[in-house]
């Protein structure tokens, strides 16, 4: 741990750690182990957009994350933050081919660090009624784009896809998709397998889907 925070010690966060790696391994099993690094940064130096967008940011066995005294986030977002890149790594250890869309990742490790949904569904509810906004297909080039709106709607996007795949499936269904991941089928495949349907289906019923749960946020300005 590279720890620049200005208030939050290594003691407060090791065992946040701890207690969140041992959670994944007990829903999901192990994957390889290997050492890992943590920098809380302090300052403001410049990144790409996304990183400046971002409060987090996982880059292999790396994670970088915004001190409070620079997001300006609570001390709980701030360990919700830790727990979401924590399940990058997780994710990133579970396949050598690296095939998992970023829509899949980021709904996944959102849900599993139990980030608060209210903004995201604000974020949808605003393109509810723009169903081109909802092509999952597609979904993952707004996160690499220079324009922030796309890049927090991808987001809100992918954390209601998750979600969605959890109402309908249930949870065991994520956990079978990690399973076949892990077994080195294609993320196509494990969906496929463990749902018996297409990504490209599943991209057709998605909006229907997501329209029903969220249309009423579209009443909502923010």
């Amino acid at each position: 741990i590279e720890n620049n925070s200005l208030n939050i010690s290594d003691n407060e966060i090791i065992p946040i750690i701890n207690q969140h790696i041992n959670n994944m391994n007990l829903i999901f099993g192990s994957v390889p182990k290997s050492f890992f690094k943590i920098i809380i940064k302090s300052d403001n130096m410049k990144y790409s957009n996304t990183f400046n967008w971002s409060l987090g940011i996982t880059q292999g066995n790396q994670i970088i994350i915004k001190d409070p005294s620079i997001s300006h986030i609570k001390r709980e977002r701030f360990y919700e933050v830790l727990k979401h890149e924590l399940n990058h790594i997780y994710l990133n250890r579970t396949s050598k081919k690296r095939n998992i869309p970023r829509w899949f990742k980021e709904g996944f490790c959102m849900h599993y660090a139990n980030e608060s949904s209210l903004r995201n569904k604000l974020i949808l509810g605003d393109k509810i009624n723009n169903k081109e906004w909802f092509d999952l297909k597609s979904i993952d080039q707004k996160f690499y784009g220079n324009s922030k709106d796309q890049f927090n709607f991808a987001y809100a996007y992918s954390q209601a896809t998750v979600k969605s795949i959890l109402d309908i499936y249930g949870e065991q269904a994520i956990k079978d998709i990690i399973s076949y991941i892990k077994q080195d089928y294609s993320f196509d495949k494990a969906f496929n397998l463990t749902t018996l349907t297409t990504i490209d289906n599943y991209s057709e019923d998605i909006y229907t889907n997501i329209y029903s749960r969220y249309r009423w946020f579209s009443f909502i300005k923010f």
